[in-house]
């Protein structure tokens, strides 16, 4: 009869195995000390494995906008003054939805992340200046330009 033991190496092997390791010893009791149980000569009743159990995955509508699949780099480049907004906050967000995405620019005024097509409210904020917008990507939108005004004297 093969009985079922932890394995010697928990590290390795963490769920009950077929191979004869001996037991763990107790803290200061060595391994030869320890008894073991007698083996009875009956075999195991045998117990038929089955097959995990398979789920299918939902299918994805290559059309839908919420998803993932579609999603493309979208690059907002923000200027000041014809000149590169270094460090503005870029906050987007998708119309009709709670999901948002905030950053900032690096060092030429750049904003890249990947969006699904469909409507979004971008507004940016750098220094005293202030801009927001409604954007509308598509499967062809991989630039956005965003030109922040002067500010009021």
């Amino acid at each position: 009869m093969k009985r079922l033991a932890f394995c010697a190496i928990p590290l390795i092997c963490l769920v009950a195995c077929e191979r004869n390791h001996p037991p763990l010893a107790p803290t200061g009791v060595s391994a030869a000390t320890t008894t073991q149980p007698a083996q009875s000569a009956a075999p195991a009743p045998s117990v038929p494995v089955s097959a995990p159990a398979r789920r299918e995955k939902p299918r994805i509508d290559p059309d839908s906008t919420g998803g993932v699949r579609g999603a493309q780099m979208v690059t907002f480049v923000v200027t000041a003054d014809t000149k590169a907004a270094q460090g503005a906050t870029v906050v987007v967000a998708a119309t009709g939805a709670r999901v948002s995405d905030e950053n900032k620019t690096n060092d030429w005024g750049e904003y890249h992340t990947s969006l699904a097509p469909g409507s979004y409210r971008v507004t940016v904020n750098w220094r005293d200046r202030t801009l927001s917008k409604t954007v509308q990507v598509d499967a062809g939108t991989q630039l956005i330009d965003l030109k922040l005004d002067t500010p009021p004297s």
